[in-house]
């Protein structure tokens, strides 16, 4: 169902691989526009004042696996002004991240911002944290951090290589529901919140007129 969804929004033609995220967005929009032409799509850098052209005000923002794909500070708080403009007063914003002690840089594309940045950001924009909700523990390899516990400086380097796994249909096939059992049951319970991985954080927009 999910792979007929995905080449329905971003048809390629067979054998071809996508290999830049300009062209998947692109594509993907037109593709949106045509299939909802009832709905408003627009395609812009966020980091950009581009996005200041978009005039509508919105009761919800959400930028999942987003903001820590910015790596530039400048462009990063460009970034989260924009997405806090798009917002009505007393409206949610809903990111993701890691949000670590202190911001880091794990890969060329990835820097983890910290929970003091963006405390620092909403405070600036009269918007503060509601909430911050784990997403995964183990499902996802976590990301590896100087900072981390022995126990999670294990599990990161043994994803390094064991990915190399889902090569093989049967893992591929047995490993998301065991991994996924195991994060509900034992570790989102015990370690959701301290866990080098993913989580929500729900955002307000607070009225200051």
């Amino acid at each position: 169902m999910r792979n007929r969804l995905l080449h329905r929004i971003l048809p390629l033609p067979k054998g071809k691989r996508l290999r830049r995220s300009g062209y998947i967005t692109s594509v993907s929009v037109e593709t949106l526009r045509k299939l909802y032409p009832a709905f408003h799509f627009v395609q812009a850098d966020i980091s950009s004042n581009e996005v200041l052209k978009v005039r509508i005000g919105f009761d919800l923002v959400l930028a999942a696996d987003v903001l820590f794909h910015i790596v530039d500070n400048a462009a990063f708080e460009r970034a989260v002004q924009n997405l806090l403009s798009l917002l009505r007063p007393n409206d949610l914003l809903i990111i993701s991240d890691v949000f670590p002690i202190t911001t880091i840089q794990t890969a060329p594309h990835v820097r983890l911002w910290s929970l003091s940045e963006y405390n620092r950001l909403f405070s600036e924009n009269q918007t503060r944290i509601l909430h911050i909700e784990p997403i995964f523990a183990i499902l996802h390899p976590p990301s590896f951090i100087p900072s981390l516990s022995w126990f999670w400086k294990g599990y990161a380097l043994f994803w390094r290589y064991a990915w190399r796994l889902a090569r093989w249909s049967v893992a591929d096939h047995l490993l998301p529901p065991v991994l996924a059992w195991l994060d509900k049951t034992w570790f989102l319970p015990r370690w959701g919140s301290r866990a080098p991985n993913s989580k929500w954080l729900f955002a307000l927009k607070e009225n200051v007129a």
